[in-house]
């Protein structure tokens, strides 16, 4: 009996709290894009650093980046460190826009670069781990509304937690300290830089490049597997073709070959859309 309950609080309790975290990354966004003073900043670095996560019962270590804006407030020179993703999404040099609150009744200040779209996507990837979380609870035990005020509960913290960091009734400070994890590189120069898109581009086109001729040849064995009259209408009338394909009567002597055709012909136009994108990203001399 208790492995039972067990089994169903744990997944409420961390779905509270995946919740409560996604409730206060989202209220904590919002109140800078509303209120945050914007100034001028310039990427000076960008943090290569790596992550270790374990996951059933496997260690997996992920490469993320980071950048570290320099910009000036109130006269000082400050420094914020942004959220850490697993592209390199700013270009050494690159100007950017810091929002920043500062505290009225002292010299604190919160700083948070503008533009960045990594903590809205961090804050609403919690409240989906939250809700699914939560859902187990309600699969398993039916309509409850035990689920429903958890989260009210764990969603009012959130944002009561948000609010007070936010208005420096917590201490807490946004702006880089300095200190860097053993495991960090710090890319500060052209040539490092440059060193680091040469890599990206080299493993980026070789995965796209890959995937393009995988694709042509589901593209080539679908072809091959359509009869002989299907073949020549493919290449004499495709647009009758794709009528008898798309009419819901097409001939079963069809389907095997029409369908590998099809799945190939989406992964080919999906394998244009990545070499363009490698192309434009990490063109050389992006500064």
């Amino acid at each position: 009996m208790i492995f039972d309950f067990m089994a169903l609080f744990v997944p409420l309790v961390v779905g509270s709290v995946f919740f409560a975290f996604g409730v206060g990354t989202l209220t904590t966004q919002s109140i800078f894009k509303k209120n945050g003073r914007k100034v001028s900043g310039r990427v000076r670095a960008i943090e290569k650093y790596q992550s270790t996560t374990t996951s059933g019962g496997e260690r997996r270590t992920t490469t993320y980046y980071r950048p570290i804006v320099e910009y000036v407030y109130d006269g000082q020179e400050r420094e914020v460190r942004g959220v850490g993703t697993n592209e390199m999404g700013y270009a050494l040099n690159q100007s950017v826009s810091v929002l920043i609150l500062d505290d009225p009744n002292s010299d604190k200040i919160q700083a948070r670069i503008g533009g960045s779209r990594a903590h809205d996507i961090f804050g609403y990837a919690f409240l989906l781990c939250g809700l699914a979380a939560t859902g187990f609870y309600f699969h398993e035990k039916g309509a409850s509304v035990v689920p429903v005020v958890v989260l009210s509960i764990a969603g009012f913290i959130g944002y009561k937690v948000a609010k007070m960091t936010c208005d420096f009734k917590l201490d807490f400070s946004s702006e880089h300290d300095g200190d860097y994890s053993k495991n960090s590189f710090i890319i500060e120069s052209k040539a490092d830089y440059q060193a680091e898109l040469s890599s990206h581009r080299f493993w980026g086109s070789l995965i796209s490049y890959t995937f393009s001729f995988a694709s042509l040849g589901l593209i080539y064995g679908g072809y091959k597997k359509l009869p002989a009259d299907a073949e020549d209408m493919l290449m004499n009338d495709i647009s009758g073709f794709l009528e008898i394909a798309t009419s819901g009567e097409m001939p079963s002597s069809w389907e095997a070959g029409a369908i590998l055709l099809g799945f190939g012909l989406f992964m080919f136009l999906a394998s244009l859309r990545s070499v363009y994108y490698v192309a434009t990203k990490y063109k050389a001399g992006r500064l």
